[in-house]
This record gives structure tokens, sequence and C-alpha cells, in this order.
């Protein structure tokens, strides 16, 4: 009984793992940058493999890395998964910020913080999207907003 059980469960995740896999896979062959964000001249993009999210990242030649993470967002009250969206922005502690902001762009909600060791932390709570990266200079931190705030999304309702 317990070795049918185990090999049930054993199934059951490889054939979930599979099937993740089998969108990460897909999501990496179109490699289309999520919700018609804008690259400036330079920059590069990479849908990379996610086990439960659709993570990638967007680079230029300096060195600067965004990255990022697409997870579905969780309505009201119902449970939470691995893979789920959640505000990077509010895991910063205030006294590790630079600043913090909120404003509503394209018709959603998006909250940015930059922290005093420049990073650079942009969510969109409706689109289930984070981006992140290290803001080394002032000109990272302009591509960076830049890109990031050129995401428009599919905000819900």
């Amino acid at each position: 009984m317990k070795a049918t059980f185990f090999a049930a469960i054993a199934l059951a995740v490889a054939v979930g793992s599979f099937q993740t896999f089998a969108t990460a896979t897909q999501i990496e062959v179109k490699g289309k940058i999520p919700g018609g964000v804008q690259l400036p001249d330079g920059f590069k993009h990479r849908a990379l493999q996610g086990f439960d999210s659709q993570p990638g990242e967007i680079t230029n030649k300096d060195g600067l890395k965004i990255s990022y993470d697409i997870g579905p967002v969780p309505k009201p009250g119902a449970p939470v998964f691995g893979g789920s969206y959640s505000d990077w922005t509010k895991r910063v502690p205030e006294k590790d910020q630079r600043w913090y902001r909120e404003q509503t762009i394209n018709n959603q909600p998006v909250h940015l913080v930059y922290t005093k060791d420049k990073q650079l932390t942009v969510s969109f709570p409706k689109g289930g999207i984070n981006f992140s990266c290290e803001a080394k200079t002032e000109a990272d931190l302009v591509d960076a907003l830049l890109i990031t705030l050129s995401y428009a999304g599919t905000p819900t309702k």
C-alpha cells in the first residue's frame, strides 16, 4: 500500500514538473519580452526556464542585468502556491530603502524601491511581474527605469 501511494505521488510530481517544463520551454522558444517591454539599443532579452514561474533577463554589454519573474496573481483569500506573484518591493525593510514610490502607469499600479546598496525593484501587482537589478550608476538606474516602466502588461480590472 505504501509503495503504491509513494509511486502515485512520484508520478504526480513528475507529470506536474513535465507540464511546467513544457510551458517554460515554450517561453524559451518564443523568447518574447513580457508586456511589450521596450528595449533601448544595445540591450538583449533572454527568457529563462522556470519551474513554477516565468523568469527572464534583459542585459547590455556594459553589465547591467535586469531580471524578471512572472507568476500568477492569487485572488484575495485564495491559497498562494510556489511561483505565485508576490510584491518584492514590500519585502525591503524601510531602513534599507533610499526611496520607495507607488504610481499608476498604463492603468495599473506600480511599486518601486531603490535600496541603499543600489538594488532597484519594480513590481506590477496586477501584472504579476517583478523586475530587479543592481543599478550601480545613474545611467544604469535611468536605463532600468526606462525599460521596466515600459511594461504595458494586461492589468486586471
